[in-house]
């Protein structure tokens, strides 16, 4: 119910924002969801992929692993897209210029924000999904939180040093903030819905830590991709090819 009230801004981003004109949304959710929930999105296809929570931390490593795992990987769930973002409900794009910019970049494999100061957020990311291990996804599995898990998971991506954080971004309780940040999670930005783009919303975007420098984060990261190693929560929006 909490993400719910997030959906009046989405149906608005949708509609003024380029990226999200020229995407397919994949709606992971455990609730039920009708016609007209749908139709109140605005996206070109959407597609819903139910499940059973299994808890909070589980429920969310389910959704990584069902959509970039074995299971993601023989159903073709990405199958024909060059990139995925992954990201709540309760997290907005306020600005797609950067994004866009950046996943035309052909040296970079990953966008990502720091978490704790040593892993990597899964309330929003964004990857080619031929970058990641799907074999590795279900490995790192036994990972004790989402954010470990996938801090393991694309360990091999964070060795390439092909990432980038989300520039302007910081970090609030493991929260994506920041005045400049083109990518804002705040429990708050609900009540701007629907016009939260508009000036004169002045939605609060929060403050927050910078992220570490990168160097260090993979150093801490490493031991995380034992073993041979080197989503999706509630929902995900995938980004065509020219895209």
């Amino acid at each position: 119910q909490a993400h719910q009230k997030y959906l009046p801004c989405w149906g608005r981003a949708v509609q003024q924002i380029p990226l999200l004109q020229h995407s397919d949304l994949i709606l992971y959710t455990s609730a039920n969801i009708s016609s007209s929930d749908i139709e109140r999105f605005h996206f070109r296809n959407v597609t819903v992929k139910k499940y059973v929570n299994e808890g909070w931390q589980k429920g969310a490593i389910k959704a990584i692993t069902d959509a970039f795992g074995e299971k993601g990987y023989q159903e073709k769930w990405f199958e024909g897209y060059d990139w995925v973002i992954r990201l709540n409900a309760d997290v907005l794009i306020m600005d797609d210029t950067w994004l866009r910019k950046t996943m035309e970049n052909a040296s970079i494999d990953g966008i990502f924000g720091a978490c704790m100061g040593d892993q990597i957020h899964t309330d929003f990311f964004a990857l080619p999904p031929q970058a990641v291990d799907y074999k590795l996804v279900d490995e790192c599995s036994n990972k004790y939180g989402a954010e470990k898990h996938f801090t393991c998971a694309i360990a091999n991506v964070l060795r390439s040093k092909r990432f980038t954080w989300v520039e302007g971004a910081e970090e609030k309780v493991c929260r994506m903030v920041g005045a400049r940040s083109p990518i804002v999670h705040a429990h708050t930005l609900w009540q701007c819905c629907p016009d939260y783009l508009a000036p004169e919303a002045k939605c609060s975007r929060l403050s927050g830590n910078p992220f570490p420098d990168p160097n260090v984060v993979i150093k801490n990261l490493l031991p995380y991709g034992t073993a041979r190693s080197w989503l999706l929560s509630t929902s995900a929006a995938t980004f065509g090819r020219g895209v």
